[in-house]
């Protein structure tokens, strides 16, 4: 008996011993792209952002919506969320409105308390194939846009260039500075660069105006190769967080760099401690966190990481090989002061598919646990097949597993792997209060919605 064949054969009798939702109607739509039952529409890769001053949330995300007009194809959508009901406030609104692109996408969005105002992010396609890093301010308790267009933060190549890019976006908010701090992927051939390399960069903001602080664009990894044959894998995302204990960022990315002894498509992941008041890098130079599989072997790798502060230190969550071909979702600690990792590598999801991913990790403000949110392939009906869906992983500080994954999405019948999510989650603590809000995309077959139609939910 193969063993695929034993693991749909032990999932279909055990259901793994998952937690199922009490009610579908926990998950809330938040988005009808080009209107529902009409797949012209989509809408992808949601972020979020929790307000507490009026206990809601902002959900954002980018997809193709003839409803909110303009001639772009892909948009920015952003929709209020109350962190009470889950359910929606008001509209959905266009937030890259007037940024003179051809598509906008990779949204992420963070929360100022001081300004109580949110920050768009996201990269916006102003030519063929030429991305660079635009912003949006929008009032907390309106969603007004306070700039009168959105902004360009990053200039890849200088003024002028479009053979150079930035992708990717990342953000944290310093509440100790009032400022913000974007990361992102790019190539700049103001620092020597090719533009087939990728690297990252961050750029600082003020948090009263979203004008740029600081260093114009600043290098921080050297992962890439000119040939662009090793670089910083664009696909697999940044992650970012402050630590207001330390007064510091960790950004953190996923490379195959040759300076780290690694071979081609070997990916590992790294971090850079950056000072929360200066903007210069600290602790130790593109500090490595992981070691997966053999060292050389391509078929073992780190990606995908997410990132949360925690005490003095910082948490990360990832997905890795377990063995060649089967990947489940990872954790491990990285120092405040050095961004170097500590206390050895956790294993916080045990699917039976074998194909955990998109992790998504923050602290439960009420205990101090932290939540693991992601995607895996379960058998939850009596047809033995994997079906997708969002679970939810709770763990000690130290990364031990408190209980089983718990199911969070319900996405067309049990038994059925034709709907499901479609890529990262998001997540979003509420606050000192407890709890937390997860948005994810997906196909359902409800409410109007169709296979392969793809929109936001929230639960």
């Amino acid at each position: 008996m193969s063993l695929m064949i034993q693991r749909l054969l032990c999932a279909w009798l055990c259901l793994c011993a998952l937690q199922t939702p009490a009610s579908a109607a926990e998950q809330v739509r938040l988005s009808q792209a080009s209107g529902l039952g009409n797949t012209q529409g989509t809408a992808v890769e949601p972020a979020v952002a929790y307000n507490a001053d009026l206990n809601q949330l902002l959900v954002v995300w980018w997809g193709q919506d003839n409803l909110l007009g303009g001639s772009s194809r892909f948009k920015i959508s952003a929709r209020r969320v109350d962190a009470t009901t889950g359910q929606a406030i008001g509209p959905t609104i266009r937030v890259d409105s007037d940024s003179l692109g051809i598509n906008a996408v990779s949204p992420v969005v963070a929360y100022n308390p001081n300004a109580q105002e949110y920050l768009v992010v996201w990269s916006n396609e102003s030519i063929g194939g030429h991305y660079e890093v635009f912003v949006q301010r929008l009032a907390g308790n309106t969603l007004q846009p306070l700039l009168a267009q959105p902004r360009q933060i990053t200039e890849m190549g200088g003024a002028g260039d479009v053979n150079f890019s930035a992708f990717s976006p990342a953000v944290a908010f310093n509440p100790d500075r009032n400022e913000y701090l974007v990361a992102f992927i790019g190539a700049d051939s103001r620092v020597g660069m090719t533009d087939l390399q990728r690297d990252v960069f961050v750029q600082r903001l003020a948090g009263a105006t979203a004008n740029e602080i600081g260093t114009d664009d600043m290098r921080i990894s050297t992962a890439s190769t000119a040939d662009g044959a090793r670089q910083v894998n664009t696909a697999s995302g940044l992650a970012l967080a402050y630590s207001g204990i330390n007064r510091n960022y960790l950004v953190v990315w996923s490379a195959d760099d040759p300076g780290a002894g690694l071979a081609q498509a070997e990916y590992e992941l790294f971090a850079q401690l950056i000072d929360g008041a200066t903007g210069v890098e600290e602790g130790t130079d593109d500090a490595r966190l992981t070691t997966v599989g053999p060292a050389g072997n391509p078929f073992f790798a780190a990606d995908q990481p997410t990132v949360t502060a925690e005490d003095a230190n910082f948490t990360i969550a990832y997905r890795a090989d377990v063995v060649q071909g089967v990947k489940e979702i990872h954790g491990t600690r990285a120092g405040g002061s050095t961004g170097l990792p500590f206390g050895g590598h956790n294993r916080l999801s045990f699917t039976t598919g074998g194909a955990a991913r998109w992790p998504r990790i923050a602290v439960d403000g009420a205990n101090g646990e932290l939540v693991v949110a992601f995607l895996a392939g379960e058998v939850h009906g009596s047809n033995p097949v994997f079906e997708t869906e969002v679970f939810v992983q709770r763990s000690t500080p130290s990364l031990q597993r408190i209980g089983e994954e718990e199911r969070w999405s319900v996405l067309g019948p049990d038994g059925s792997n034709d709907f499901g999510p479609l890529d990262r989650p998001a997540l979003a603590p509420l606050g000192a209060s407890g709890g937390y809000y997860i948005g994810w995309s997906g196909d359902h077959d409800a409410d109007g919605q169709i296979d392969n139609e793809f929109e936001v939910f929230g639960r």
